[in-house]
Protein backbone atom coordinates (compact mmCIF):
# COMPACT_ATOMS: atom_id res chain seq x y z
CA UNK A 1 0.00 0.00 0.00
CA UNK A 2 1.56 3.43 -1.24
CA UNK A 3 0.81 6.72 1.01
CA UNK A 4 1.31 9.59 -0.95
CA UNK A 5 -0.40 13.18 -1.04
CA UNK A 6 -1.82 14.05 -4.21
CA UNK A 7 -3.41 17.55 -4.99
CA UNK A 8 -3.04 18.52 -1.44
CA UNK A 9 -4.88 15.64 -0.34
CA UNK A 10 -3.65 12.85 1.60
CA UNK A 11 -4.05 9.26 -0.68
CA UNK A 12 -3.97 5.67 -0.14
CA UNK A 13 -3.46 4.00 -2.78
CA UNK A 14 -2.84 0.53 -3.68
CA UNK A 15 -2.45 0.90 -7.84
CA UNK A 16 0.19 2.82 -9.28
CA UNK A 17 -0.64 5.82 -11.72
CA UNK A 18 -3.90 6.52 -10.67
CA UNK A 19 -5.47 9.55 -12.40
CA UNK A 20 -7.02 12.53 -10.85
CA UNK A 21 -10.12 11.59 -11.85
CA UNK A 22 -10.45 8.18 -10.50
CA UNK A 23 -8.78 9.52 -7.26
CA UNK A 24 -11.49 11.95 -7.19
CA UNK A 25 -14.29 9.50 -7.59
CA UNK A 26 -12.61 6.99 -4.98
CA UNK A 27 -13.03 9.65 -2.64
CA UNK A 28 -16.74 10.42 -2.92
CA UNK A 29 -17.37 7.30 -2.93
CA UNK A 30 -15.32 6.31 0.56
CA UNK A 31 -17.06 9.70 1.38
CA UNK A 32 -20.33 8.66 0.43
CA UNK A 33 -19.85 5.08 2.25
CA UNK A 34 -18.48 7.04 5.25
CA UNK A 35 -22.42 9.18 5.20
CA UNK A 36 -24.02 5.71 4.91
CA UNK A 37 -22.78 4.13 7.56
CA UNK A 38 -23.74 7.24 9.71
CA UNK A 39 -27.19 7.36 8.39
CA UNK A 40 -27.30 3.21 8.98
CA UNK A 41 -26.70 3.76 12.93
CA UNK A 42 -29.18 7.07 13.25
CA UNK A 43 -31.73 4.62 11.67
CA UNK A 44 -30.82 1.98 14.32
CA UNK A 45 -30.69 4.14 17.11
CA UNK A 46 -34.39 5.35 16.42
CA UNK A 47 -35.55 1.60 15.94
CA UNK A 48 -34.37 1.17 19.45
CA UNK A 49 -36.03 4.33 20.48
CA UNK A 50 -39.80 2.82 19.76
CA UNK A 51 -42.14 2.69 22.44
CA UNK A 52 -43.46 -1.18 22.71
CA UNK A 53 -45.61 -1.94 20.24
CA UNK A 54 -48.94 -3.34 19.69
CA UNK A 55 -49.51 -7.82 21.67
CA UNK A 56 -49.39 -9.94 18.68
CA UNK A 57 -52.26 -11.84 19.05
CA UNK A 58 -52.43 -15.74 19.53
CA UNK A 59 -52.49 -17.66 16.74
CA UNK A 60 -54.40 -20.94 16.26
CA UNK A 61 -53.00 -24.00 14.44
CA UNK A 62 -55.23 -27.24 13.46
CA UNK A 63 -52.42 -29.98 13.80
CA UNK A 64 -53.57 -33.37 12.02
CA UNK A 65 -52.13 -37.15 13.17
CA UNK A 66 -48.94 -37.76 14.38
CA UNK A 67 -48.82 -40.01 11.54
CA UNK A 68 -48.75 -38.65 8.20
CA UNK A 69 -50.45 -41.94 6.06
CA UNK A 70 -53.23 -41.91 8.84
CA UNK A 71 -55.92 -39.88 6.90
CA UNK A 72 -56.81 -36.37 8.17
CA UNK A 73 -58.69 -36.85 11.36
CA UNK A 74 -57.83 -36.48 14.25
CA UNK A 75 -57.54 -32.85 14.34
CA UNK A 76 -56.79 -30.86 17.44
CA UNK A 77 -56.19 -27.09 17.68
CA UNK A 78 -52.61 -26.04 19.16
CA UNK A 79 -51.96 -21.93 20.05
CA UNK A 80 -48.88 -20.85 19.00
CA UNK A 81 -48.33 -19.94 22.86
CA UNK A 82 -48.35 -23.35 23.73
CA UNK A 83 -45.64 -24.43 21.34
CA UNK A 84 -43.02 -22.67 23.38
CA UNK A 85 -43.79 -23.73 26.76
CA UNK A 86 -41.02 -25.70 27.75
CA UNK A 87 -37.56 -24.81 28.91
CA UNK A 88 -35.92 -26.09 25.92
CA UNK A 89 -38.46 -24.54 23.41
CA UNK A 90 -37.35 -20.96 23.16
CA UNK A 91 -39.03 -18.58 20.20
CA UNK A 92 -36.41 -16.15 18.61
CA UNK A 93 -37.75 -14.36 16.27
Amino acid sequence: MVNEMINGTFRQTNLPNESEEYLNKREELRLAELELMRRREQVAELRRQLPQGATIQDYVFDEGPAKLDAGDKPIQTVRLSELFTAPDRSLVV
